[in-house]
């Protein structure tokens, strides 16, 4: 149960500290303006010793930093305001860590775990790629739900079953999205950015970057689909304004 409740608080702590930054952005006068960073900071440490995946929050206002004031602007303004909001909270994280790696023998993931902590190469990043594939088919249409997925269930790319047609497919999507997002940047800025932040807070599961104790698990999308449901909202309301509907 405990571990139940913390996959789903630390995503809320995340949105939640991103939403506060917004607010104390936005806000007019200094008060206001004080209690919305101390909002930030307290849930920057709630997101963070809920779960792992909370240091997250840390990504979220980068993000939110850089869609408000631009690339050139952005390294300042967070180094400036943001980075002293989750400054202790971050600290506190990596110097668990260190302490945590230090006392405990290293975790050696096993091959039924996460396949993909050992077939490496090729094979484990078109694994991932078909995953993420699987993820957007389960966004758009999730008749079919699991709780687990185990090695069987996502076989590897290039043996019996594999997820050729799922890797392949997400590669076109992919490519397809980025494109459309950097042309239509200026005209649905929401859009484009909602959706780079599904892809920022789903890019330390997807097994890219680093092999983690799973292949695939739903309870991965929580954070992002929260990006996608504000890109699809905001999809459906340019569309129709567009249309002029009634």
């Amino acid at each position: 149960l405990y571990l139940g409740s913390t996959i789903v608080l630390a995503p809320l702590a995340v949105l939640g500290g991103s939403l506060m930054w917004l607010r104390a952005e936005a806000a007019e006068n200094r008060p206001a303006r004080r209690g919305w960073r101390w909002g930030v900071g307290l849930t920057a440490f709630l997101a963070i010793f809920f779960k792992e995946n909370g240091i997250l929050v840390v990504a979220a206002i980068g993000l939110l930093v850089v869609w408000q004031w631009g690339w050139r602007a952005a390294p300042a303004i967070f180094l400036k305001r943001a980075l002293p909001l989750v400054l202790a909270p971050t600290v506190a994280w990596i110097v668990i860590r260190l302490v945590m790696r230090a006392l405990v023998p290293d975790y050696e993931e096993s091959f039924t775990s996460n396949p993909l902590a050992y077939v490496g190469g090729t094979a484990s990043l078109m694994t991932a790629i078909g995953v993420l594939g699987r993820y957007a088919g389960l966004c758009v249409w999730p008749a079919t739900l699991s709780c687990d997925y185990s090695y069987a269930a996502v076989p590897v790319f290039g043996h019996r079953g594999g997820p050729e047609g799922g890797a392949a497919a997400a590669r076109g999507a992919g490519l397809a999205l980025v494109t459309v997002l950097w042309r239509q940047r200026a005209r649905a800025p929401l859009v484009a950015g909602a959706v780079w932040w599904s892809a920022l807070m789903m890019l330390p599961t997807s097994n890219l970057l680093v092999k983690i104790g799973a292949t695939m698990a739903e309870r991965f999308l929580y954070l992002p689909l929260t990006g996608l449901s504000v890109a699809a909202v905001a999809t459906v309301a340019l569309i129709a304004g567009r249309w002029a509907w009634p």
